[in-house]
């Protein structure tokens, strides 16, 4: 017995030390399940009312192989339903590239192409090809220097929490790290656009970022420029299949531009804490120009716009606190057809939704609840106050209760922006003297149920102001529409 003993710790002995080391594996990610259920979420209207009730669900796996103090690769995997009991495969069906295609054309329709093909595992018989490949990056340091270059598929969050005022989105880039303690400064290229091998009309960001850590205050401040030479654009649309008025397809539309854009950023993020009392002040400003942007040889537009942020937040005691904010983004003004004065994110940024984390159920997208459940995406040309009260009566338990007042800051409501990096003003005005978007009353618990899993309810009312009457097909110049209404829950286990 004792000679198998000898035997069997051998060959362990021998398998641990042919084989590679555990600790050179690690893996991380999360799975959650949401549902929404909201009520005239995109009308205000009463006989519009917008019911919808759904359950979604995402799930992201990492795996990493190697140390983040020498080297390191990092594969990432996500795989989504956007809502249980969705079509399998792609989507919908589409239109070919004619803007005059829609009801009447319907019968041109093909399978559509790669970017509808995904987020669909919830369909019924769910072996569906759903797994995404998120990030795929190798991340190492420049040996005998403070040099670290992270190459491949990525995420790019610049802007005060997760991104959220700026540059959030996963693109394939190159980043240099150079880590002086307390201070580190990034330089970032990520590739937006490759339109023709062959030729120049790429979309390129360049972004250098430089931090600060200390122990009562932290300082974030970045450049970016967006060099976007594009010569055509892409946009989709749900428009209704030959005789019916419940089926829709997607009509892709591409369309030719006369321009390039290169706007620019600069911004500052930078929390100060002062005992129980943490003040966190952000501005950025966006800059730059789109050359001959109606014809060619016609007139450039200028850019010029901004984004302030102000919030405050005090402990009271253990488990309860206030915090303050105040919001104000420049927006799109009438007459100016020479001048981009709405504040805009560089193309594609998802800082649109983490933007209302933490502060929003209704208006503002709010990932921590669900990726779904939301009025608007845009945050520019919108101006709002907050006030939010955390309460934790129990380790488990966590009450959080927010006011938010929103309001359109463009001026003589222009609507048609100019189309730089987005168009309009976010709620689409067509008044010339309104500016109350509306209040929002929100109520969100999270229950701990174990380290790693918790789950949060979300709660919000939402009373639309004057800028939506006349808006929609119901809505009078007496009545900016029904109150609305929405409840988001998810479930999220992190490992």
């Amino acid at each position: 017995m004792k000679k198998y003993f000898v035997v069997l710790v051998a060959a362990v002995a021998i398998l641990a030390v042919a084989s590679p080391s555990l600790a050179q594996f690690k893996s991380w990610g999360h799975m959650e399940v949401e549902t929404y259920w909201s009520n005239k979420g995109t009308y205000f209207d009463s006989d519009k009312s917008d019911n919808r009730r759904a359950i979604a669900e995402r799930f992201r796996f990492y795996l990493q192989y190697g140390d983040p103090k020498t080297v390191r690769a990092v594969i990432g995997f996500e795989a989504d339903s956007t809502t249980w009991g969705e079509s399998s495969g792609p989507s919908a069906p589409y239109l070919n590239n004619n803007p005059a295609q829609g009801s009447n054309n319907a019968g041109t329709t093909t399978g559509a192409p790669g970017a509808t093909d995904r987020n669909h595992m919830g369909a019924l018989a769910t072996d569906q090809i759903a797994l995404e490949i998120k990030h795929a990056y190798l991340d190492f340091v420049i040996p005998n220097t403070p040099l670290s270059v992270t190459a491949g598929l990525q995420n790019h969050a610049i802007g005060g929490s997760i991104g959220r005022f700026f540059e959030n989105v996963d693109a394939p880039g190159i980043k240099l790290t150079g880590a002086f303690a307390p201070h580190t400064i990034e330089a970032t290229y990520f590739k937006e656009y490759k339109g023709n091998t062959y030729k120049d009309n790429d979309g390129d960001m360049y972004l250098l970022r430089y931090l600060l850590n200390q122990k009562m205050f932290n300082v974030e401040a970045w450049f970016a420029y967006e060099n976007d030479r594009r010569s055509q654009t892409e946009a989709w649309s749900w428009v209704n299949v030959t005789g019916s008025t419940t089926d829709y397809v997607l009509r892709r539309t591409l369309t030719d531009r006369t321009y390039d854009a290169q706007p620019w950023w600069a911004g500052v993020n930078a929390p100060i804490t002062f005992g129980n009392l943490t003040v966190t002040p952000t501005f950025v400003y966006e800059g730059g120009n789109a050359k001959k942007y109606f014809v060619s040889g016609g007139t450039d537009v200028k850019i010029q716009a901004w984004l302030a942020n102000l919030e405050a937040t005090y402990k009271l005691g253990p488990g309860l606190a206030i915090t303050a904010q105040g919001y104000y983004a420049t927006g799109n003004d009438t007459g100016k057809t020479d001048k981009q004065t709405m504040y805009t994110t560089p193309n594609a940024s998802e800082a649109r939704n983490v933007f209302g984390n933490g502060w929003s159920v209704f208006y503002f997208e709010n990932t921590e609840v669900t990726y779904y459940g939301h009025k608007q995406e845009l945050f520019g040309g919108l101006a709002f106050g907050r006030l939010t009260g955390t309460y934790s009566p129990l380790s488990w338990l966590e009450l959080q209760g927010t006011y938010l007042y929103i309001w359109d800051t463009a001026k003589s409501g222009r609507v048609n922006g100019v189309e730089v990096l987005s168009g309009s003003n976010s709620v689409g005005r067509t008044d010339a003297d309104k500016t109350a978007v509306g209040q929002e009353l929100n109520l969100i618990t999270t229950l701990k149920i174990y380290d790693n899993i918790r789950y949060k309810i979300g709660m919000g009312v939402f009373f639309p102001g004057d800028v939506y009457k006349g808006n929609y097909s119901r809505s009078t110049n007496d009545s900016p529409g029904d109150t609305a209404w929405t409840i988001l829950t998810n479930i999220n286990y992190a490992f």
